[in-house]
């Protein structure tokens, strides 16, 4: 059962609109994180985080966690929007 949720998310990232959907959910998501910690830090409140944003935050403040999620949203925007033009050439393999 596992595999065929793996084979749907591989199937997903072979094509440009999917790369672009990727890369915008996990953009979004950062955006999220950020709004988020912005929030906790403006309030004083503490909240509970996923261990490796919480190791980002200690390290490197809400950027760092900001960072680990929009800098792969951006880089599959980016081959999905390449891959695109190249499929709007005719060039593909």
């Amino acid at each position: 059962m596992l595999d065929s949720g793996n084979d749907f998310f591989n199937s997903l990232l072979e094509k440009w609109w999917g790369q672009i959907l990727v890369g915008l959910s996990l953009f979004s998501l950062s955006v999220f994180v950020y709004r988020y910690l912005a929030n906790l830090e403006d309030t004083g409140q503490s909240g509970s985080i996923h261990w490796l944003l919480a190791l980002t935050y200690a390290v490197a403040g809400k950027w760092g966690s900001t960072l680990i999620l929009a800098v792969p949203g951006v880089v599959s925007i980016g081959v999905g929007i390449r891959n695109l033009l190249v499929a709007l050439r005719g060039d593909e393999k």
